[in-house]
């Protein structure tokens, strides 16, 4: 990061830690840039010069499923954990060129057939309408399902045939086939008939530095593409120099240098900078709404706020993206597609379980001391985001030397980011969470019962006001869905993360429970587990006295999974009469 660019961070943290910021799902990409390795038989060379790539029939795919619905990670895919995979996955899918399966799956790893190649093809050039399928080739009917798209594919000389009046629509498109289709929708054939022809002069063309369509995607001539590696080749001819053809002359066309084709075809601009807000967690003061984020550009070092539809992009804050937008008639820009650069930015993550100590906060010289880590994590000067809102220089001050056990949670995590890689951690993301068992909720109030921090065992009653006199941001889940906070019910088990003051809390309710007997209990200072039906628990303070050996109950967990509220036969408290013992482990 530029030494300009760190200022203005800096200066943005600074201005939100005066004045307290108001309280208000990318993917992390190390384009390494590595070498595209082709092979080329003597079979492959036999081919014709059209072949094409992959995208699943009309009846298998949902061409018509929201963007949001295609899942960026597969488990058990060779394409977990490839950065420059996802990265494609997220642009080429928020244009609704790749729109995945019913299930919202990708299936990366599978085939393409050549019939899906040139409907994926026709998408990433915008070409939303289709011709009246002429018979063109001898195995392909009007019944197929791409038979229109194949039309239109072959008029706009993305296609051509296998050569002998057939095109084989259901058969595994190659890689060169696939490098054909995106060197002729670009409009390179030119050149890459003058390099050869297919289909090694299709591959150089392809690989060349004004397309790069084969950066981080090789393959071998006549091998069948995976699904996953044709999507990398869209990304990449979606960056690449599109030429438009100008006109004709003497029968041959002319060509105008348009951009990018993402730019020609889809007005999308991308651009390098840092993420700094979103509408859950903010390191500026910036007033951002629900729907908006906010990018400080590497191009000015100016902070912008943007629309944006997409979730789960807190855990990039404060660090190097590449973002896709689209202006959007003198309103504000829209943000399609977000990608980390890993290779930017240190991250550091560690459970609460993990942090041994904390120290210094209270000084500027702030350090975590993390299980199975040699080196202190050095974090002097670091601001603080505190439950999705940054703590201020005032709260600083009043907190004092207690700040130091604030972020040491009893459940949660830290996550620190070095924003220029100099081993000092410029900002630290706290998720603290607390178990409550709910004595009652309405529109702006939550009530019940916590665990008492100066008497490990007991409880307390804790009162949560959240009227409308604060701009906050309230979200409450019950089993998965989104509720209001009046919905929630008496001995409801709700897991809580909120900011110091209030205008940032997140609240989840598993509704998971078991019913069974504690056979074994254990309680120990700051931890307790009890043992029922053969499986250890761990429990949660809040519920710790409650643990009676041998006393069938229902009990209810955490979002930890902890046990955090015992119902037994007789209504859930101990009742006279009622024996019970414990096995104290100091």
């Amino acid at each position: 990061m530029g030494n300009k660019m760190k200022k203005l961070i800096c200066a943005l943290l600074a201005s939100a830690m005066l004045v307290g910021s108001v309280g208000v799902v990318g993917f992390a990409d190390e384009d390494t840039n590595a070498e595209t390795v082709v092979t080329t038989s003597a079979e492959a060379t036999e081919k014709p010069a059209d072949a094409e790539a992959t995208e699943a029939p009309a009846s298998a795919e949902a061409t018509e499923a929201p963007v949001a619905t295609v899942a960026p990670t597969t488990s058990g895919s060779s394409y977990d954990n490839d950065s420059y995979y996802d990265k494609a996955l997220s642009l080429c899918s928020a244009l609704g060129i790749i729109t995945g399966y019913e299930d919202g799956s990708v299936k990366p790893d599978s085939k393409v057939t050549r019939a899906e190649m040139a409907s994926i093809v026709l998408r990433m050039l915008d070409l939303t309408s289709t011709s009246t399928y002429q018979n063109g080739f001898t195995d392909v009917t009007s019944s197929h399902w791409a038979a229109d798209q194949i039309q239109t594919a072959l008029e706009a000389n993305i296609i051509s045939g296998m050569g002998d009046g057939t095109f084989v629509p259901d058969g595994e498109v190659t890689y060169a086939q696939v490098c054909v289709m995106l060197v002729n929708a670009m409009n390179y054939q030119d050149d890459a008939e003058y390099y050869g022809g297919y289909p090694n002069g299709y591959i150089k063309v392809a690989g060349m530095s004004d397309l790069e369509i084969t950066k981080n995607a090789p393959g071998a001539a006549d091998v069948a593409s995976d699904r996953g590696v044709v999507i990398k080749m869209v990304y990449n001819a979606l960056l690449g120099q599109y030429k438009e053809i100008n006109g004709y002359e003497n029968g041959a066309p002319t060509y105008k240098a348009n951009g990018t084709l993402a730019k020609a075809k889809f007005d999308v601009i991308d651009k390098k900078g840092v993420l700094t807000a979103t509408s859950k967690t903010s390191v500026s003061s910036t007033d951002v709404q629900d729907g908006q984020i906010e990018i400080v550009s590497d191009d000015d070092d100016e902070a912008k706020l943007f629309d944006c539809d997409l979730t789960g992009l807190e855990d990039y804050l404060a660090q190097k993206i590449t973002y896709y937008y689209k202006e959007n008639s003198g309103l504000t820009p829209k943000v399609l597609a977000v990608t980390y650069d890993a290779s930017k930015t240190t991250t550091f993550k560690a459970d609460a379980d993990d942090i041994q100590t904390v120290e210094g906060f209270d000084t500027d010289e702030g350090k975590f001391k993390i299980d199975g880590v040699s080196k202190k994590k050095n974090c002097a000067g670091a601001s603080i985001v505190y439950n999705g809102k940054i703590i201020s220089k005032s709260q600083l001050a009043e907190l004092g030397e207690s700040i130091n056990d604030l972020l040491l949670p009893e459940k949660g995590n830290i996550r620190l980011v070095d924003s220029d890689k100099d081993d000092v951690f410029d900002v630290v993301f706290v998720d603290s969470y607390e178990t409550m068992v709910v004595s009652s909720a309405s529109e702006d109030r939550l009530v019940g019962k916590v665990a008492d921090s100066d008497d490990f065992g007991s409880t307390k009653s804790l009162t949560i006001t959240l009227d409308d006199k604060e701009d906050r941001t309230i979200t409450v889940t019950k089993a998965g869905n989104e509720l209001r906070l009046r919905n929630l019910k008496k001995n409801d088990v709700a897991t809580i993360r909120r900011s110091l003051d209030d205008t940032v809390v997140d609240i989840v309710v598993t509704g998971e429970s078991f019913t069974g007997s504690a056979t074994g209990i254990s309680k120990k200072v700051d931890k307790s587990y009890a043992t029922i039906n053969g499986t250890k628990y761990d429990v949660a303070n809040v519920a710790a006295g409650d643990l009676v050996s041998g006393t069938q109950a229902t009990f209810y967990t955490d979002m930890f999974g902890r046990i955090a509220y015992i119902e037994t036969t007789s209504g859930g408290q101990l009742q006279s009469g009622e024996k019970y013992g414990w096995i104290m482990n100091a």
